[in-house]
């Protein structure tokens, strides 16, 4: 078994994991936010990957950097960090949890 799989990881050590520059506070506010629109409905006909990928190149300068980013050298291609895109699903599931009992009152 892969000792860092992000999916047998709590929640505080996967964000400890994830946020580890020195703007992460901000990152962190700045993705909570994406998601918020995300779930409001300002999507631009996106899917979560793909609306996720453009916050996370914004939030990189256009691609100056590549924060919560791999880069294959194989395939030349950026996947977001596995740890990052577990935390952006969990992030996203207890959004929608907590809109869920909301809406229902419970």
């Amino acid at each position: 078994m892969n000792k860092d799989c992000p999916k047998i990881v709590s929640d505080e050590a996967l964000y400890k994991k994830v946020f580890v520059y020195d703007s992460s506070v901000a990152d962190n506010r700045f993705f909570r936010q994406r998601i918020v629109d995300f779930l409001n409905g300002n999507t631009d006909g996106k899917t979560f990957s793909k609306f996720m990928w453009a916050a996370v190149w914004e939030r990189n300068d256009g691609g100056k950097t590549i924060k919560y980013l791999d880069f294959n050298e194989h395939s030349h291609r950026l996947d977001f960090k596995p740890h990052f895109y577990e935390w952006m699903v969990r992030t996203i599931r207890k959004a929608e949890t907590e809109l869920q009992t909301l809406k229902t009152g419970i």
